[in-house]
């Protein structure tokens, strides 16, 4: 059916939102629960990343950027 466009007055009330349901807040948790050790893990493998970078620097000395970083991506293969 055509409705046509309110010209004036109020604009409709919207219904107010009530706190989420319990399946949600519960969702929400696991997310989070989740999200947790992935940032554990980026926390960690930046600190692994770096020590690998200057043993690598502190062993080979006259090594360029590109062969530490070559040398630092062939060790995180193993």
């Amino acid at each position: 059916m055509y409705q046509p466009y309110p010209s004036g007055g109020q604009e409709p009330l919207l219904p107010q939102a009530g706190p989420p349901p319990q399946p949600v807040r519960t969702a929400v948790l696991f997310m989070y629960a989740g999200a947790a050790p992935s940032v554990i893990e980026i926390i960690i493998g930046a600190v692994a990343i770096g020590s690998l970078r200057n043993a690598i620097r502190s062993q080979y000395p006259n090594y360029s950027s590109s062969q530490i970083h070559a040398a630092e991506v062939a060790g995180r293969l193993r």
